[in-house]
């Protein structure tokens, strides 16, 4: 625990208390609802994944074979302010799943996608992933207690998703390496016209 202490103060390494969280949610109204809760969230989960296998006779011996692959729900916990922001969108996104009538949606009138991002000390990402067709699936009940007059309230949420979309080594990395790249170009170009201009000359004067 120590040396991990030790590498993230000297290292440039990715720290796991610096990210942000953004939720893009089809609401009722046809248009999807960006919020983000970054300030609010207080953890969050960067996903991957488990290979199932299965096992088949092949070239005389039994193999395993890659078969499909599994997501793990995936937990966020956030802090509940006075406007009680956090818990009024978990409670729409939960009527556009199931609603009073116990009547159920269809999964594209409900299923959104969180996109959750490694962003480094200058709050640049550098890494994202986006899971598609996400919904919750859980809100833990918030325990009450007149010895918690110190604490902040707190929920945390579940949820599942189908699919995961990773940007991992780009990002807003490479769009700042894009833009270095396109200022040493336009400068390479502001040399080229400028020594063009200068042959130019030369040509005129030794003509």
């Amino acid at each position: 625990m120590y040396l991990d202490h030790l590498v993230a103060a000297f290292s440039d390494v990715l720290r796991p208390n610096r990210y942000r969280v953004e939720f893009h949610v089809p609401f009722a109204n046809g248009e999807t609802q960006t919020e983000s809760f970054s300030y609010l969230c207080t953890e969050a989960t960067f996903p991957f994944f488990t290979v199932n296998t299965i096992e088949s006779w092949y070239n005389n011996r039994t193999q395993s074979f890659a078969s499909k692959i599994d997501y793990d729900p995936v937990s966020f916990s956030f802090i509940v302010d006075k406007s009680q922001k956090i818990l009024t969108f978990l409670e729409q996104w939960r009527v556009m799943m199931i609603d009073e009538m116990h009547r159920m949606s269809y999964k594209d009138e409900y299923a959104g996608t969180i996109d959750v991002y490694l962003v480094d000390n200058l709050m640049v990402d550098k890494a994202s992933c986006k899971l598609i067709n996400a919904y919750p699936i859980n809100t833990d009940s918030i325990p009450l207690s007149y010895e918690s007059n110190d604490q902040a309230m707190r929920v945390s949420t579940s949820f599942k998703f189908d699919w995961i979309e990773y940007n991992i080594g780009s990002g807003s990395l490479s769009d700042t390496l894009k833009r270095e790249l396109t200022g040493i170009s336009e400068g390479i170009g502001k040399v080229k016209d400028s020594a063009g201009n200068m042959i130019d000359k030369a040509k005129k004067y030794f003509a």
